[in-house]
C-alpha cells in the first residue's frame, strides 16, 4: 500500500495515474524475468463489475463486508488489510486463478482543501492583518492535503471514483460528502515546527510548541475576536 498526496488531482486522475503506473511496472516486471505470461491491471471496480457475473456474488461480497465493518470496529484489523482482504476474497470466490495486478482506494480518503480557492472577505482580511501582527512569511506547505480537509470540499468534487473504487466505502467507512461541500469554512491550519510527521520518532521544536505557536494563537484570536 502507498499514500498518495492528491494536490488538485481528482480521484479519476489518481486512479489513471495508478493504473499506468502499474502497468509499467508489471511490463518492467516481465521483461526483467523474460517471461511472456500474461498479467491483467484492473481497478477494484473493474473486478467487482467482472465479479458481479457469479452467482451468489452480490450477498457474499455483503457478507464479507459486514465482516470487514465488525473486524474493524474491535480494532483487530486495519482499513488497508481490510481491503486487501477483501480483494483476496473476492478473487476467492470467483476462482479467478490468473496472475492479476487490482488497484484499489483505501481508507481514509482527505479530498484536496484549498481555503485561497474560495476566499471569503473576512478570510482574506485576516491574511492580511496577520503579517502586521507577527513576522510571518505564508508558503504554500503541504498544499491540498490536511486535517482541515473536510471543512471545504470541493462543491464540484465528483466522488464516484472513489465509491466504485474504494471497497470499504459506506457501513465500514461513512463519508457524508454532500454534507461537507455545504460547509465551505476557509482554514488556517497551524502548529509547531517539528520533524517525521506521524512516526514513531515524530517530535517538536520546544521553542516552537511553548513560545512562538501560543503566541501566535493569542493574535489571531484576539483580532478575530475584535472583529
Amino acid at each position: 500500500s502507498l499514500n498518495l498526496l492528491t494536490y488538485d488531482k481528482t480521484p479519476d486522475d489518481v486512479m489513471y495515474v495508478l493504473l499506468e503506473e502499474t502497468r509499467r511496472a508489471v511490463h518492467d516486471l516481465q521483461q526483467t524475468m523474460g517471461s511472456d505470461l500474461p498479467v491483467s491491471v484492473c481497478s477494484a471496480d473493474e473486478l467487482l463489475q467482472q465479479a458481479s457475473a457469479y452467482p451468489g456474488f452480490d450477498v457474499f461480497y455483503e457478507a464479507a463486508k459486514q465482516a470487514s465493518f465488525v473486524a474493524l470496529q474491535e480494532g483487530s484489523s486495519t482499513y488497508v488489510e481490510e481491503t486487501i482482504h477483501l480483494l483476496e476474497q473476492i478473487l476467492d470466490f470467483t476462482g479467478m486463478t490468473a496472475p492479476m495486478a487490482v488497484v484499489a482506494f483505501a481508507p481514509p480518503c482527505y479530498p484536496a482543501a484549498d481555503s485561497l480557492s474560495f476566499p471569503t472577505p473576512a478570510f482574506t482580511d485576516l491574511l492580511e492583518k496577520i503579517p502586521t501582527l507577527m513576522d510571518v512569511r505564508f508558503d504554500r506547505y503541504f498544499n491540498g492535503v490536511s486535517d482541515c480537509s473536510y471543512c471545504c470540499v470541493d462543491p464540484d468534487f465528483d466522488e464516484s471514483m472513489v465509491e466504485k473504487n474504494l471497497l470499504l466505502w459506506g457501513k465500514a467507512y461513512p463519508f457524508d460528502l454532500d454534507s461537507l461541500k455545504k460547509l465551505q469554512i476557509p482554514f488556517l491550519l497551524l502548529g509547531p515546527w517539528g520533524k517525521d510527521l506521524h512516526e514513531g520518532t515524530e517530535r517538536v521544536h520546544i521553542d516552537s510548541v511553548s513560545r512562538k505557536l501560543p503566541h501566535i494563537l493569542d493574535a489571531i484570536i484576539s483580532y478575530v475576536g475584535r472583529e
